[in-house]
């Protein structure tokens, strides 16, 4: 080994998946000093495969655009969704708030995490991987050292770095949230297992739109599978179950069992991977989701899987490893540039992420309501006053959200009526189609494209990637992330 980190840093960020690699590249962009740690040497099988349209932008903001189209990714093309009574399908062009959100990819993850941390090099962010963050070291709460350690036996190399801010990345392993703030909340609504494996020849090609993830609830309501072809002739197939009940149903039977088991009670899935074979060892992963209190303090930021992780029922796993990567360049740029105190930089970036995360929550959560309860009557804001989770939220916050859900849920009720309605009155299947298309659009764009104006704050990303007053910028990012 040749390659020693440096003794200092501007930025460190710890992990090297999409959320690390975004915040490292961007501020790199900016023209500061990035020295991102990864600890494994290559990225090992990932689940969160399939991308939302949103990458696109943040491609642009990387500079990435390029390489990722012409790596040969599927390109996906809308989404599928088979949930209980009801089936739907969409595509992203007919619901797109500009050109840029038009499609995305399904992407194999080892080869698109190593894409992004390979462009990172080429944009200036020190990258390093096999490396392990030992220990954190703190002037009062801030975070202001790193020991770390490479290697093993006589070619193990270990050091210190010092830094001017900490960017934690690294996922689930919640070095921060877990080893130091002791922060991290789990739903008590999601406590769910992902179990998933690879098909190879399933039939791929009859999906639509082109390349669609499937969203298939099981017959019996009990769990819910996603489709995701991840390349030509192979299609990564992941079921989500509760925790008690996976225990139960484990008690009879192997896991590999429980997983046919649910296949076959979910004919969308069944029918896709009948003549298909199964290609790969069946994995499974705790999927509880969950939220670290604070999402930033002084001198650090936590960003992706390591702030929050919720259900990977709409994808929004990378998506949030975007988001917040972004949210957190612009944050950090703006106080190196001396635009922004540290204080407000630190309150703008965790109210913000926290609002575009519990919104998320809430969308996800209705979702298994209507799994579970098909004929609530419940109206869209007494079913998020009675969700457990959402008390936890300080009152300020939960009333943002709330307002902001409220009206994109009934939003989708009243469209179901009118839909219910248009179709005993025989209307052709085209009008409904672009009824559906109509609503779901203000839905979509609702949930992922609206970002609060916090303290009178905003996003901006031209010229330079920040955090401004409102009345000061040119161009905001509120209509477009």
């Amino acid at each position: 080994m040749t390659s020693i980190l440096p003794s200092s840093t501007q930025v460190l960020v710890v992990g090297g998946g999409p959320a690390g690699a975004t915040t490292a590249i961007l501020l790199a962009r900016e023209g500061f000093d990035v020295t991102l740690v990864e600890k494994s040497k290559g990225s090992n099988t990932k689940i969160g495969e399939s991308l939302l349209p949103s990458a696109l932008e943040i491609f642009d903001l990387l500079g990435i655009r390029e390489k990722v189209e012409a790596h040969g990714f599927l390109r996906k093309t809308g989404a599928y969704f088979d949930w209980g009574p009801q089936e739907w399908s969409f595509k992203f062009e007919d619901i797109a708030v500009n050109d840029n959100s038009t499609y995305t990819f399904q992407v194999r993850r080892p080869e698109f995490d190593n894409l992004l941390m390979s462009h990172g090099k080429t944009q200036g962010v020190k990258v390093f991987q096999g490396v392990q963050i030992k220990e954190i070291s703190f002037a009062g709460e801030r975070p202001v050292k790193a020991s770390w350690s490479r290697g093993r036996g006589s070619e193990q190399q270990s050091g210190e770095i010092t830094f001017d801010y900490l960017v934690d990345a690294s996922g689930g392993y919640g070095l921060m949230a877990n080893h130091y703030l002791h922060n991290r909340q789990y739903h008590e609504e999601f406590e769910n297992l992902a179990i998933w494996g690879y098909y190879k020849n399933a039939k791929i090609k009859p999906i639509q739109p082109d390349n669609a993830t499937i969203t298939a609830s099981t017959k019996d309501g009990s769990g819910w599978f996603w489709g995701i072809p991840v390349d030509d002739d192979l299609l990564s197939v992941g079921l989500v179950i509760n925790n008690e009940l996976y225990k139960a149903r484990r008690s009879k039977a192997s896991m590999k069992e429980v997983f046919l088991q649910a296949i076959a009670d979910c004919p969308a899935i069944a029918e896709v991977v009948e003549p298909a074979e199964l290609v790969s060892k069946i994995e499974i992963g705790q999927d509880f989701s969950y939220w670290a209190e604070n999402f930033s303090g002084p001198g650090y930021f936590l960003v992706g899987d390591a702030a929050c992780f919720l259900d990977p029922l709409l994808s929004t796993g990378v998506h949030m490893s975007f988001f917040t990567g972004m949210m957190t360049a612009a944050s950090i740029s703006s106080i190196f540039r001396n635009e922004i105190t540290e204080e407000r930089a630190l309150s703008f970036y965790d109210r913000v992420c926290r609002f575009h995360y519990l919104s998320l929550m809430v969308f996800v959560s209705s979702f298994y309501h209507k799994m579970h309860k098909p004929d609530s009557s419940a109206q869209p804001s007494e079913f998020i006053a009675q969700m457990a989770d959402f008390q936890k939220v300080d009152p300020q916050m939960r009333e943002m959200v709330a307002q902001h859900m409220s009206s994109l849920l009934s939003l989708g009720e009243e469209g179901i009526r009118l839909a219910i309605e248009q179709e005993k009155k025989g209307l052709p299947a085209s009008a409904l189609r672009e009824h559906h298309e109509k609503v779901f659009a203000q839905i979509w764009n609702g949930l992922f494209s609206y970002l609060p104006e916090v303290n009178g704050l905003g996003l901006c990303k031209k010229p330079q990637l920040g955090i401004f007053p409102v009345a000061q910028m040119s161009e905001t990012v509120p209509a477009t992330v």
